[in-house]
């Protein structure tokens, strides 16, 4: 795990001017000795801010002609963008275009209004950069990704999507909102207590791994209210103090110089199939999930071999599927708390039947404490008896097919197991893994019990966190990844971090989907089974001599 300085990292400074204080009554002349405060502050630093701006202040703003205050801040060497708050953004962009600045960036208030209908006002509306909190909260975790609006939307002569990144702090943990049982303030002022916070929250984030040649950037946001003192429309000296010491010594840069260094390009590429890499023109047709659940099912109705495996203390219930004396196997290895006998290819979108007419079996099994196994094993990813369990697994499908090379297909921190194992392995075929701790605990600490470590807390990570171990495969290593990963919604990194460290470590052949760059499948994983089938078989076919020469 890096330990990034979080002073080298990129700082985006976001500063939401409110139209609060015009509400109650404060002069547009007060309003702007406010924001000529916060940015000097800045500029004494040696920072440079991203101002969001919503329509009444523009207004105000614009009516004082060309040498306006949102002119004058560009003008200085700060960013001048839009902010709406759910709703009015096409009239609150043309009232900041009005004072004559570049309005690149904006904050389209994502969590009051619809995000699909606020992402596409954004893109028809020439925005090349988003800085806002989504309701999914992804972008944080994957840094400057291109939004890419619904299938259905492509009006001529619109890019797919401006560059989108989130607060990569979450505003109630530095204190920037109090919450209470019956609503969400701001707080009035901030103090060096909230900033120590920040910082702290700021290293933590200087932790977390990015793939290579992208920047590291921490976006936080506040409005200029914050800096007032309290029930008060004027700054709090010592909040103006405290926040322009955090700034200081930190590369705080415009969001849209942040965006610039960038590797991600705006359009993306088209998308193109697994199979032919011809351009995708059709969408695949819809099949509902019951239906090709039962399709799968019938595909192999009555091939299943139930059969125990001896565990210390209890039984493990697995299946096999296809001959008795096949020339591969492939094990399967699930995550989550449902018995992997259950999910089986259900979560890959594959036909068994095309491995027993290869003369391949499946083997599928169930963790302790989950379907038809024994024994109460918690289903917390990392736990030490699920590496136990994939190791009593293995020896008994290597017993039952001697001198059969075995490959692995993982369903989400179904890798563990086998990265941990310490078994022979033919490949290792990770349908859409997490990478490390902030991708497991994401959304919103929803994984499972993991959310009591503390993520500095390293040893408590130890053995959960694929991204650690993968580098010691000395197997092939196949990543599949589609656009809207199955915890993650749509989010990549975590592809591209477990691609990276398995070509540092020296894995002898990294691919995902097919191909040497991380380039999702379009929708969802399911959907590809066809093509997920070939590369399996691809795997065993490259499989040489069983077991290979030491």
């Amino acid at each position: 795990m890096n330990r990034a300085d979080p002073r080298e990292a990129l700082v985006v400074a976001q500063v939401h001017v409110d139209d609060l204080a015009l509400a109650r009554g404060a002069s547009w002349a007060e309003i702007v000795r406010r924001v000529e405060a916060i940015a000097e502050a800045a500029e004494g630093a040696g920072a440079c801010l991203s101002f969001r701006f919503r329509e009444r202040s523009a207004r105000e703003a614009a009516q004082r002609g060309a040498h306006n205050l949102l002119s004058r801040l560009e003008g200085r060497g700060h960013e001048v963008g839009t902010r709406a708050h759910g709703r009015r953004l096409p009239e609150a962009k043309a009232a900041v275009d009005a004072c004559g600045v570049a309005n690149l960036g904006v904050s389209p208030g994502l969590v009051y209004g619809d995000p699909g209908v606020l992402l596409s006002e954004c893109a028809r509306l020439g925005f090349a950069w988003i800085t806002d909190g989504p309701t999914d909260r992804t972008w944080s975790f994957a840094g400057w990704v291109p939004w890419r609006p619904g299938r259905g939307w492509r009006p001529l002569g619109v890019p797919l999507g401006p560059l989108a990144l989130e607060p990569s702090v979450d505003p109630s943990a530095w204190g920037l909102l109090v919450r209470n049982e019956d609503a969400v303030r701001p707080r009035q002022p901030l103090d060096g207590s909230c900033f120590a916070a920040l910082a702290d929250l700021a290293a933590d984030h200087a932790r977390r791994p990015v793939p290579e040649g992208c920047p590291r950037v921490l976006l936080f946001t506040l409005a200029d209210q914050n800096l007032c003192a309290a029930g008060s429309t004027s700054l709090d000296p010592a909040a103006l103090d405290a926040f322009g010491a955090f700034l200081a010594g930190r590369r705080v840069v415009p969001a849209g110089e942040a965006a610039a260094q960038s590797p991600t390009s705006v359009p993306a590429p088209p998308r193109r199939t697994a199979q032919t890499g011809a351009i995708r023109e059709a969408p695949l047709p819809h099949v509902p999930p019951l239906v090709r659940r039962v399709r799968r099912r019938l595909a192999h109705a009555g091939t299943d071999q139930a059969f125990a495996v001896a565990r210390s203390g209890w039984p493990l219930h697995a299946t096999w599927t296809g001959p008795d004396a096949p020339t591969g196997v492939l094990l399967l290895s699930h995550g989550g708390p449902s018995g992997g006998t259950r999910l089986g290819l259900e979560p890959f979108g594959l036909d068994p039947g095309r491995w027993i007419a290869a003369g391949l079996a499946l083997v599928a099994w169930d963790r302790s404490g989950t379907g038809w196994s024994g024994g109460s094993v918690p289903s917390t990813p990392g736990h030490p008896a699920h590496v136990q369990d994939f190791q009593a697994v293995y020896d008994a499908v290597a017993a039952r097919a001697p001198a059969v090379p075995i490959g692995i297909l993982s369903h989400s921190t179904g890798i563990l197991a086998p990265l941990y194992g310490d078994r022979l392995l033919a490949f290792l075929v990770d349908g859409e893994s997490p990478a490390d701790r902030w991708t497991l605990l994401h959304p919103a600490h929803a994984g499972f019990d993991l959310a009591a470590y503390s993520l500095t807390d390293d040893p408590a990570w130890e053995g959960r966190e694929p991204l650690a171990a993968v580098g010691r495969l000395r197997c092939p290593y196949h990543r599949l990844q589609a656009e809207i990963d199955h915890a993650q919604g749509r989010l990549d990194l975590h592809a591209r971090l477990m691609v990276a460290a398995a070509r540092r470590g020296g894995v002898p052949r990294v691919e995902c989907n097919g191909r040497p760059d991380v380039r999702p499948l379009p929708g969802r994983l399911d959907a590809h089974g066809s093509a997920i089938g070939h590369w399996i078989l691809e795997a065993f076919e490259r499989t040489g001599p069983w077991p290979p020469a030491p």
